[in-house]
């Protein structure tokens, strides 16, 4: 144990630990990780070094002033007049727009013309484009309030002799839409002019004869096209002018991409979900402008996570890139859709290099079908839109989840790293537990666990902290209610506030309580974790640290 002062025989404990946190490795063992890895987080994030909470996850109004019950498709319109923004969903009842603080506004359809199945919304060339699939023709709008979706007409002008053909999405590039015809073709419209191309000189095929399908037509850089299949990755290179420089280069033969709505820009790459070989990968513009994915995932560090993903319906995988995060949005375990995210860090890590933080869960059930940014409450906001329940989720707000009618505490959790007091060769005596928390109407737990089976110990279960009781000997306690206008007081246990409450100076509505706790433990192994779970309020974990005292230079199956 800890000494105020240690005599000339004394040993002191040996002690190790992390003063903080930047990203997770699940794939290597415990024992084998850097300084402020952590081999487990869920709900959390690391992005200011403190394993925190991650904020809630709410259903706004306006963009749920109607009970949706399915959404079909979700896009966002930016007026290029007034540059306002709208976003736009297709559901049963028919295509809405709208935006903060401006409730649902009904856009008409085509008589006769219905949407009944998955879809998705195309702005190009000062119109959006509803695309229905292969066996309906696409609609487009020209953003007015009294004037509805129409049919796609065939302008008089240009030289295609072929109207647009019907697909499920298409991409604007280079003032040129481009839209998948079959399998793996790409026709690419008249320059300035989407309603028609030439199906023999603007139509390209994407190495046909593989048997493989086209998933995703992706603009990359100035005049680079990626072209997604689902088992190999090709660029088309010279899309510019009059198209008769445009010239296939293969990227990959082996690395593809399963889901069309997982492709993101992080920077100046590409990130993508591939199911063969499975994982997280980037594409990466190197010398002489070659292009190359890199054998090695951008997801190996989480690849137990990666084995969980259901593959039979990860074609739905969905990912945005918001802020310094990459948000990719897959159907985890035996979940049919999207029912978990994984958070990637673009600019954390060590050397700034990217790290993963966090698999994040919700306690309601959730399809998180597609992302969307759009401006909330005065600045731009990451939305997820629940196509199986029609919902339209904000992320980043509160402390709870506040999803189909119900608010639900975020349960978190972490594991730290083993920490080996130098050596995994010999059994130490782990002694005590230093954790610096920050909290905020916590209800948390924390146990520890050695090398070997069973061996773990609960040092604390649902341990909640008051917003009365004060953590200085002898200090009375506080009117949690504020009658006393004391909500600033020094020392108080926790510094939450609940109705009824009056409101008086010195509030700060998030204050967190920072505390030191230790624990006296007695665990035996080559190393140990920490594991810390909150279901409840916040309980930020700033920085751990273990006692221990060697006492064999053996193993245990030496003993």
């Amino acid at each position: 144990m800890s000494l105020a002062q240690y005599k000339p025989n004394d040993t002191p404990p040996t002690i190790e630990g992390d003063t903080g946190f930047f990203g997770l490795n699940m794939k290597l063992e415990p024992f084998m990780l850097a300084q402020g890895l952590l081999s487990e987080s869920q709900n959390k994030r690391l992005r200011r070094g403190i394993a925190e909470t991650r904020p809630g996850v709410v259903e706004p109004v306006p963009f749920n002033a109607i009970n949706w019950e399915t959404i079909y498709g979700d896009g966002i319109y930016r007026e290029q007049d007034t540059e306002s923004e709208w976003m736009l969903i297709a559901t049963p009842a028919g295509i809405y727009r709208m935006a903060d603080g401006v409730y649902p506004q009904p856009i008409e359809l085509p008589a006769g013309e219905t949407v009944t199945g998955p879809c998705e919304f195309v702005q190009a060339l000062g119109q959006v484009l509803l695309f229905r699939g292969v066996d309906q023709t696409p609609l487009q709008w020209d953003g007015g309030r009294f004037i509805g979706f129409q049919l796609i007409d065939q302008s008089v002008d240009g030289t295609g002799i072929d109207p647009i053909p019907n697909a499920s999405t298409a991409e604007l590039f280079a003032n040129r839409l481009l839209v998948p015809v079959g399998r793996d073709g790409v026709g690419a419209s008249d320059i300035f002019d989407f309603t028609r191309y030439d199906s023999i000189l603007n139509q390209f095929k994407i190495q046909s004869g593989t048997n493989e399908k086209l998933v995703r037509i992706f603009p990359y850089s100035q005049a680079t096209v990626v072209m997604f299949k689902d088992r190999s990755t090709y660029a088309l290179e010279n899309v510019s002018g009059d198209l008769t420089g445009v010239r296939l280069v293969t990227i990959s033969r082996t690395i593809g991409c399963c889901a069309a709505k997982s492709v993101a820009m992080v920077g100046a790459d590409a990130f993508w979900l591939s199911a063969s070989p499975p994982g997280v990968y980037r594409l990466q513009q190197i010398i002489q402008e070659r292009l190359q994915t890199s054998a090695i995932p951008v997801s190996d560090a989480i690849e137990p996570l990666i084995r969980r993903i259901n593959w039979a319906h990860a074609s739905r995988a969905c990912a945005v890139l918001f802020e310094e995060y990459y948000y990719l949005a897959v159907p985890l375990d035996d979940s049919t859709v999207n029912n978990a995210i994984l958070v990637y860090n673009t600019i954390g890590g060590p050397n700034a290099a990217g790290a993963w933080e966090s698999v994040d869960f919700f306690a309601a059930d959730v399809d998180i079908a597609s992302f969307q940014v759009t401006a909330y409450q005065g600045r731009q906001r990451l939305f997820g839109i629940d196509h199986t329940h029609g919902r339209v989720l904000l992320f980043g707000e509160g402390k709870t989840d506040r999803i189909g009618g119900d608010e639900q505490p975020i349960a978190d959790r972490i594991t730290t790293r083993g920490y080996t007091m130098g050596g995994v060769v010999s059994i130490k005596d782990f002694n005590r537990v230093h954790v610096s928390l920050g909290t905020w109407h916590p209800t948390y737990s924390l146990s520890v666990s050695t090398d070997g089976v069973g061996e773990s110990a609960l040092l604390v279960e649902d341990k909640t902290r008051s917003r009365s009781a004060s953590l200085v000997f002898g200090a009375p306690d506080a009117d949690a209610t504020n009658a006393n206008n004391d909500h600033a007081t020094r020392g108080r246990e926790d510094y939450s506030v609940a109705c009824p409450f009056q409101v008086g100076s010195g509030i700060r509505l998030n204050r967190v309580q920072e505390i030191l706790e230790r624990w006296p433990i007695r665990q035996t192994g080559r190393f140990i974790t920490i594991t810390m779970e909150s279901n409840g309020g916040s309980a930020d974990v700033r920085s751990v640290a273990i006692e221990s005292a060697e006492t064999e230079r053996v193993t245990r199956a030496q003993t």
